[in-house]
């Protein structure tokens, strides 16, 4: 007996496309600006919208509900106007597998990044199973299901995230980036002063965990760099789906090294270093500054934070509190001296290349015949030597120490060919 489902079941691997085509379709029977705005913030059954006013707001969310009234979707609390993330514990697993840790991982939705950090501590942990070169379904050992077991009881955490960002004409983006040896973090933060009072919100978060492949040979110089490079990328795409392609932007990090690398064009850096520059001096309308590391919120995001402290982490909800401040009051940047104006310094690195051998005794069947060549051979490249002069002279002393002009091959020179070859053996073989 075959059973058919008779509605859309959610969790099976086609649903995500299943439901995109089904939105897809359901959508033409409301064309219009509201129902492309919508389709251009969609993600999966979530939509995160604005409005520049409290009665446009009011409009949108009456026809958005119009049109999604068979979904019965309710993205926020009505009451306080709050998106709400719930970081649900862990369930206890009979045996706990590398496929169970990155299902409870993949679990949690979260595509702003807004509680990134108490997500670090299960990332890194599953790192550490991925570097042990455990299979999907091997069970891990008891030290392993201890150190989840520490981790999941800390979990279960409810983050209530108030749901209006102001922006307006005035505001500006403020994208702090950091590293560690563990991870990588941005926060990105929308700072708005067209209330008098200026406020900064949260609008979205990346942490990477720094690659195995990168741990040991990348310096923390290197990933502070890495980190400025993904916060423009990310500042890219704050910008494109706010609509704030033209808006200021200030990328603020702790690194002096950085800050220094950006501000000096005209030094000369390798390229993993020099692409990455190239790319933040190419972002318009960037002003790079520089941040102390114990008010930079991204360092939050660089070492993980346990769920209920992160509940109360102002500076990471918030940004830090410079922000609420006019601009004159904010951190100064770093002197830095300008590299590029000192007169150059060059560097003159010799190193000694050893001589190929040209002549080859396996291409000879007669060792009187070889010596003959090879002494020829010699007074040749004595010749050419002497052209060199004083940077020859060594090279002389050693290949053609005796000079001859006459056609004759001398009993010197075939000495000379003979112990050229057995030198030669020597190095290939002792």
């Amino acid at each position: 007996m075959v059973l058919r489902f008779n509605r859309l079941v959610f969790g099976l691997k086609p649903s995500p496309a299943l439901l995109a085509a089904t939105l897809k379709v359901h959508f033409e029977s409301y064309p219009g600006p509201l129902t492309a705005e919508i389709e251009k913030d969609l993600y999966v059954d979530n939509v995160h919208m604005s409005a520049a006013t409290p009665s446009e707001g009011r409009q949108k969310s009456t026809q958005a509900k119009a049109i999604f009234s068979a979904a019965n979707m309710h993205p926020w609390d009505k009451a306080k106007d709050e998106l709400i993330i719930n970081l649900p514990r862990p369930p206890e697993s009979d045996q706990l597998t590398k496929r169970v840790v990155l299902q409870e991982l993949a679990s949690n939705f979260d595509p702003l990044g807004l509680i990134a950090p108490a997500l670090l501590a299960s990332k890194l942990f599953f790192q550490s199973l991925w570097r042990k070169n455990l299979d999907w379904d091997d069970p891990l050992t008891t030290v392993d299901v201890q150190d989840w077991s520490k981790i999941s009881q800390k979990l279960g955490t409810e983050f209530n995230i108030p749901r209006m960002v102001k922006i307006g004409v005035s505001s500006t983006i403020h994208v702090f980036c950091d590293a560690s040896e563990k991870a990588i973090a941005t926060c990105i933060y929308v700072r708005d002063q067209n209330s008098g009072q200026p406020s900064c919100s949260l609008v979205f978060s990346k942490i990477k965990v720094v690659p195995e492949k990168d741990i040991k040979k990348a310096n923390i110089h290197r990933l502070e760099l890495v980190a400025a490079s993904q916060a423009v990328k990310c500042l890219a795409f704050v910008r494109k789906h706010l609509s704030m392609e033209n808006t200021l932007a200030y990328l603020w990090t702790d690194s002096g090294t950085v800050v220094s690398w950006l501000h000096n064009c005209g030094l000369k850096h390798d390229i993993f270093v020099k692409n990455r520059i190239m790319a933040i001096q190419k972002t318009e309308n960037l002003t790079v500054k520089y941040v102390n590391t114990e008010v930079n919120p991204a360092d939050i995001g660089s070492r993980g934070m346990e769920p209920a402290r992160l509940v109360e982490a102002r500076s990471w909800w918030n940004g830090p509190d410079f922000l609420k401040n006019e601009e004159k009051s904010w951190p100064s940047n770093l002197q830095i001296p300008d590299f590029s104006t000192r007169d150059p310094v060059f560097a003159l690195s010799l190193q000694k290349i050893a001589l190929s051998v040209v002549i080859h005794p396996s291409d000879f069947s007669d060792w009187s015949r070889l010596l003959k060549v090879t002494a020829i051979v010699l007074r040749f490249a004595r010749k050419l030597l002497e052209r060199l002069k004083d940077r020859g002279s060594s090279l002389i002393r050693e290949l053609a120490p005796i000079k001859e002009n006459s056609l004759i091959i001398s009993a010197k020179e075939l000495q000379i060919a003979k112990n050229y070859h057995i030198k030669h053996a020597q190095q290939d073989f002792f």
